[in-house]
């Protein structure tokens, strides 16, 4: 899919209303609040009052991403001051600048503006297609695709602070779908776990009596370090502990499992574990799974709770022994009788009926270009796409500059704005095309 950074989104939109300036410093940065550049004199006009009251945007070293407002100016060295506290010192390093006549904050609002309204507009999106979800599975988010915090994927929980977590998109550190969950234990964290209890997902209780399967692929950093576990407890403290045996060699991913495990009955607890063996070791956890309950309903990821879904399929063949653990399938049963189920809190796919277990579960749909807010964000858009995109966020820039300025000054800022909602309407034909969509049948 072809992005498009906000640095470049930030050029693109200073460069229509002439207020794209970027240069590099002369003199590092120091512990004050002076930006020296000499670059700015060939901007400057011979003037002192040059961008007086604008904003200077750092882009890189140790004062990235700190936005200020410029105080004054002196033409004879190149001095931007600026108010706020000092900055960063950035030793013999040379910064990057941005200097701009407006808020540059109000750029980005102005973007991400263009992102939700043209998209209720139908002009832009990103195109789903996930392939993560698995029938007879009631683990949510079993890929670790969603992680609202960065620091826990969602719906999972560390066991303390002696292990960690983060995503990795890093190739090879994970096996299918987009990202794996990196779990990393600390001096004190030889046994650590990630988990999935009962407390945080009721439904695990539905597994009490049932014969059930725990799957899930893992790549340790030493050999034999990643197991998986199902802790159980009744209310009287009967309690079971179920882990694996599986060899798992070191860097290479390998399908730990703990088969045809008979859970208690009448169980006030559950608790699904990913486990590091050794402190101070990391282990690459992915597609984890519980089989065994006649699951039909599937927490739907995130993207698509906030998108749409177009077309569901339910995969038909596959060659590993379990289904579910080829990349990437080539045959696929449609699925016309489903709902999106909202609860309240979560959003679930039903499918009214059981496809069997194991087998991978096909989204397709469209959802809202990513918002954007650090230096290094992207849309999911390029090209002659953002001819529209940025003449409409211009159209937005100007109404929100409108508000503050002088009374004399609105009828100018309101021209503008006007010109750009034109210019917008001028390109409007140059937008996305739709992929058809299946009916569907609720259940």
């Amino acid at each position: 899919m072809a992005t498009t950074a906000l640095s470049v989104l930030d050029q693109r939109l200073g460069d229509s209303i002439s207020d794209y300036l970027e240069v590099i410093v002369t003199t590092a940065i120091a512990a004050n609040n002076s930006i020296i550049s000499t670059n700015l004199q060939s901007y400057d006009g011979g003037s002192d009052y040059f961008r007086v009251d604008g904003y200077v945007y750092i882009t890189d070293k140790a004062n990235a991403g700190v936005k200020r407002q410029i105080s004054a100016y002196a033409t004879a060295t190149g001095t931007l001051t600026v108010r706020g506290a000092a900055l960063t010192t950035d030793g013999a390093n040379l910064a990057t600048i941005r200097v701009y006549r407006y808020d540059r904050d109000k750029y980005v609002n102005a973007i991400n503006d263009t992102i939700r309204e043209l998209y209720g507009r139908g002009y832009f999106w990103k195109d789903l297609d996930v392939i993560e979800l698995v029938t007879g599975n009631i683990l949510p988010n079993s890929h670790f695709r969603d992680w609202a915090v960065s620091t826990v994927p969602d719906k999972w929980v560390m066991q303390d602070a002696n292990i960690t977590a983060v995503a990795s998109t890093t190739a090879g550190t994970y096996r299918s779908g987009g990202k794996s969950m990196k779990a990393t234990t600390g001096a004190g964290g030889a046994g650590k776990y990630e988990h999935l209890h009962s407390y945080n997902y009721p439904r695990l209780l539905d597994l009490m009596s049932k014969t059930v399967s725990l799957y899930c692929w893992a790549l340790p950093e030493v050999a034999d370090d990643a197991y998986i576990e199902i802790y159980t407890k009744q209310a009287d403290g009967t309690a079971q502990t179920l882990t694996s045996s599986t060899t798992n060699p070191a860097g290479e991913f390998t399908l730990l499992k703990l088969e045809d495990q008979t859970l208690n009955d009448d169980l006030v607890e559950v608790d699904v574990r990913l486990k590091v063996a050794t402190a101070s070791k990391y282990v690459y956890f992915d597609h984890a799974r519980v089989i065994g309950e006649d699951v039909q309903e599937y927490l739907l990821p995130t993207d698509f709770v906030n998108g749409v879904v177009s077309n569901i399929e339910i995969q038909s063949s596959g060659y590993s022994d379990k289904a579910c653990d080829d990349i990437h399938p080539k045959y696929w049963t449609p699925v016309y009788n489903y709902d999106i189920i909202p609860d309240g809190t979560d959003t679930y796919l039903g499918l009214g009926q059981s496809w069997g277990s194991s087998r991978l579960i096909r989204l397709t749909g469209k959802a809202p270009l990513s918002t954007v807010s650090a230096y290094t964000d992207t849309i999911e858009i390029d090209g002659a796409y953002l001819n529209t995109f940025i003449a409409y966020a211009k159209y937005k820039l100007f109404q929100a500059i409108e508000s503050p300025v002088a009374s004399q000054d609105i009828g100018r800022y309101e021209s503008q704005s006007a010109k750009a909602y034109g210019e917008f309407m001028r390109l409007s034909n140059i937008k996305m095309v739709s992929h058809p969509v299946r009916m569907r049948i609720g259940t």
